[in-house]
């Protein structure tokens, strides 16, 4: 079983058994739209649609970007953001694609590698997650596009496997390792203190003995 497909089952019984309820809320999502995201995707992605015999689509792989996005509610300018920094990561995933097809060919498990190439730049947006986790889901899908568009350079054709197997397992494991990396960055909120001036979960304060007459 691939790796994401195992991460995606993961976090469905995560987020069903609420056990992500204290990480997301700092991600600002919730535990029961994340795990009906991760169904769907799974679900999804048994069944890829082929448009014509040069071009495949994944629908388990448009889903989970939109469901990312819709779950953290990105606004527009940050998803603009977003889109123009992916085609720069999408280009980095693929050149990294390359050199992992030649230097590690034998590595089972491809789109971890892949994965850390959107890192530092999804970490730029600790106080914004949103766009680091939309980020982390759009960039392999640019690396499917500029695959098939240096392919069809070098060969003058082309076979574009939209969301194909290497990028859904990156896609996966990019918006799990940002997602834990942007948990240990993001800045903690404070407690808000109660009008008596005691912070919620906190011990009472001693009270003094009073002295004998």
């Amino acid at each position: 079983m691939r790796l994401g497909i195992v991460l995606l089952w993961c976090l469905f019984i995560l987020g069903v058994t609420g056990a992500l309820r204290g990480p997301l809320n700092l991600l600002r999502a919730r535990a029961r739209p994340v795990a009906a995201l991760m169904l769907l995707t799974l679900l999804l992605n048994a069944f890829p649609v082929s448009v014509t015999p040069e071009l495949t689509i994944n629908p388990a792989a448009l889903a989970f970007c939109v469901g990312i996005g819709a779950i953290t509610e990105v606004d527009t300018p940050n998803l603009a953001l977003a889109f123009a920094l992916s085609s720069i990561t999408g280009a980095l995933m693929a050149l990294a694609n390359r050199l992992i097809g030649i230097y590690a060919a034998g590595f089972i498990e491809p789109g971890l590698l892949l994965a850390l190439t959107c890192l530092p730049f999804a970490l730029f947006f600790r106080s914004v997650p949103a766009t680091g986790l939309t980020l982390a889901a759009l960039s392999p899908l640019f690396m499917s596009l500029y695959e098939a568009g240096m392919e069809l350079r070098a060969f003058g054709y082309a076979v574009l496997t939209f969301g194909g197997p290497v990028a859904f397992d990156t896609q996966i494991c990019a918006v799990c390792l940002c997602g834990i990396s942007l948990l240990c960055v993001t800045p903690k909120k404070r407690t808000a203190p109660r009008p008596n001036g005691r912070v919620y979960g906190s011990l009472p304060e001693a009270k003094t003995p009073k002295k004998l007459r």
